[in-house]
């Protein structure tokens, strides 16, 4: 029986909402004379859960149902950007399974593969809620791993139940299905070739499917903010308070993959198909500095580490002002090459060094704290689950779309090239040039609502280079085989663009601006240009073809965006914010990994970090004060820096993007209004 709901299911730039509005009541209060408590709202349902049996053991069940409530303005990644829930409830597994066997012993007993599904509910509230339009998304800790607080453990992972409230009748709903069917065909008639056949199938089959989560609103509702990108109404909250009642949360999709853990490395790249040899950035700026397994020798003085201090030296750097090739002609293939090699690129390394490999995934110690999924199978006393790799695939667009639609979505918004999951997005973190307000590096700016949130989309590969990505599209990429493990691999490549999106943390539902230096390039080696159409400055004596960066009208109609960014102004031109840069890794289910996390630093309370010799790093770190291991590749060297220009950029306004960039601009560093 296939199952139909997904934990987190929209891509990073896009998805529907469809509108359901909940039961309400009123919440009795008292307001009288000495009570300040002021009106809450209440969410109250009921969670179904339909899959495996749980796992037991000392008389108990294991886990329990969590019920995670985010706002509808900003949902979690993929679908947008919030890196916490606004409330959340809780179902112990007790509760929710009180009719099911359980052992006594101290041995935890979990249920074989392919045991046949059960079914279970129990009820839930949650409050206090302010007022507002939300979304619920919820799973079934099975492992009894999940812990909200950390990083490393605060989303679900392989053998959880996914959920949410959604609506499951369009997730049922047949359409037809985009890829044809290598076996079946249609007989078009006598004398005429036979037609291919594409097979009905449910939408969920699909596995980049979004499912739509139903609002559930609290108060009452008001206008829809001018400019809002996902039409969302102010709710106001009514004096007697507010119950969304009957709620129901379905829990039915076993995860099967792993959550995608990783340590970076800056590359440099492709292997030119011409050569046979590694091409080298065209830009001096940009500098690699090896994968975060590594423990530098030499000191890296920047603005953001500018005691030199060797566990903060990024694996990889870029300047501001930073100039790609314009976007080449598509039938000069061998151009790609060298427009590719214009980017800085991150290598996306599965799971930890082998040094740290029993100490990631180790649970039998409570001072080993991680429980990675990492191997498959997983040697004794480590976690299960693991899928030893990661799964690269394409994003497939919604059955029954046209082709201009479907070419449209799975392509990446600039064209020609596939659309690849895992998502790789990079996140300004907080400046802390001193390395004390957080010495483990892994507080996002925006997250305390006083300056803007700068993100950067990378472009996914497919075998580290854009011809290999462009080769395999349709093949390989649109159906992944999971069971077989073919779309395994043991790293990724991405492209980090030369652009930043900024939003205002306080009002991401009004979308974000695009910024990139440059509106206009030079064409890579191989690709004169002369067939493009651009409004960019023309070949002359002393200057050669130029053709776009990024074309605008293009970005900005893009379907993909439509949830990210704020048509006006859209784009603008002018330098990056200089800074650190976090890694996030994402699956289409929501399943994510970021560093640096707590795994690779320790927080004041643990005391300093105690590493091996610099230039060497054969077994993780410590703490000094509270014992436990510290892995390094995890830690405040797994970022990427953007440094400032040392070119004399980045001072006068040009608005063009034609020419010298400008300052950046104040949507990536100031906020504004309320």
């Amino acid at each position: 029986m296939r199952t139909i709901i997904k934990l987190v299911p929209l891509a990073l730039i896009g998805g529907a909402v469809a509108v359901q509005v909940a039961c309400s009541t009123t919440v009795p209060t008292d307001v009288g004379a000495g009570n300040a408590l002021a009106p809450g709202g209440v969410i109250r349902g009921n969670v179904f859960y339909n899959g495996p049996p749980p796992c037991t053991q000392n008389g108990q069940v294991v886990g329990n149902a969590v019920i995670l409530v985010f706002d509808r303005r900003n949902p979690p990644p993929p679908a947008g950007l919030a890196n916490t829930a606004t409330n959340f409830g809780v179902i112990s597994g007790d509760l929710l399974f009180a009719n099911v066997p359980r052992t006594t012993g101290t041995t935890l007993e979990c249920p074989l593969p392919g045991a046949a599904s059960i079914s279970a509910s129990g009820p839930f509230a949650i409050s206090p809620m302010e007022a507002g339009s939300y979304v619920i998304q919820a799973f079934y800790d099975t492992t009894g791993d999940f812990l909200p607080q950390f990083k490393f453990r605060n989303l679900p992972e392989a053998m959880d139940v996914g959920g949410g409230y959604i609506d499951v009748n369009d997730a049922e709903e047949y359409v037809p299905s985009n890829q044809a069917s290598s076996t079946l065909y249609i007989d078009a008639g006598a004398g005429l070739p036979l037609l291919p056949y594409y097979p009905p199938e449910q939408k969920s089959a699909n596995p980049s499917y979004a499912p739509i989560f139903l609002p559930v609103d609290i108060g009452t509702p008001g206008a829809v903010p001018t400019g809002s990108v996902r039409d969302v109404p102010t709710f106001t909250m009514p004096p007697t308070g507010f119950v969304a009642d009957n709620i129901s949360v379905n829990i039915a999709s076993s995860l099967t993959l792993a959550r995608p853990y990783f340590y970076p490395e800056g590359v440099y790249g492709p292997v030119s198909q011409k050569t046979k040899q590694i091409l080298p950035n065209p830009n001096p700026g940009v500098v690699i500095y090896g994968s975060s397994a590594t423990r530098p020798t030499t000191p890296v003085k920047t603005p953001e580490n500018p005691d030199g201090n060797v566990d903060f030296v990024p694996v990889l750097s870029f300047p501001q002002d930073i100039q790609v090739y314009a976007t080449p002609n598509p039938s000069q293939f061998l151009s790609a090459d060298p427009f590719q090699s214009s980017f800085p690129q991150v290598s996306i390394h599965w799971g930890v060094p082998a040094a740290e490999a029993f100490d990631a995934t180790d649970t039998t110690k409570t001072s080993n704290p991680f429980h990675m999924q990492l191997a498959n199978p997983a040697a004794p006393g480590a976690a299960l689950g693991g899928n030893g790799g990661l799964y690269i695939f394409g994003f497939k667009a919604p059955d029954g779309v046209s082709p201009a639609e479907q070419l449209q979505l799975e392509d990446i918004p600039e064209g020609t090239i596939p659309r690849l999951w895992p998502l790789v997005v990079l996140a300004k973190l907080d400046d802390d040039p001193t390395h004390t307000l957080d010495p483990e590096d892994v507080t996002y700016q925006g997250s305390d609502l006083t300056k803007p949130i700068v993100i950067i989309q990378g472009i996914t590969l497919f075998q580290d280079s854009i011809f290999n990505s462009v080769v395999n599209e349709n093949s390989i990429l649109l159906a992944p085989d999971f069971a077989s493990q073919t779309n395994l691999f043991d790293h990724v490549t991405a492209m980090l663009r030369p652009n930043v999106v900024c939003l205002d943390p306080r009002h991401t539902d009004l979308g974000g601006t695009i910024v990139t230096p440059y509106q206009c390039a030079p064409y890579p080696p191989g690709d004169n240009g002369e067939t493009q159409i651009s409004t960019c400055p023309a070949k002359t004596a002393t200057q050669a073809q130029q053709g776009p960066v990024l074309n605008v009208s293009q970005i900005i109609a893009n379907p993909q965006l439509a949830q990210i960014l704020n048509p006006n102004p859209g784009v603008m031109f002018g330098c990056l914010p200089t800074g650190r840069y976090g890694i996030n890794v994402v699956y289409p289910s929501g399943q994510a990994w970021t560093t640096p996390n707590e795994s690779g630093a320790c927080a004041q309370i643990e005391g300093g970090n105690i590493f091996g010799k610099v230039g060497t790093l054969t077994d993780p770190g410590s703490c000094s004060l509270k014992s436990r291991p510290v892995l390094y590749s995890q830690g405040t060297r797994a970022i990427v820096e953007i440094t400032p220009t040392t070119s004399g950029a980045c001072k006068t306004p040009n608005p063009s993007g034609i020419g010298t960039p400008g300052p950046v601009p104040s949507v990536c560093t100031t906020l504004t209004g309320d």
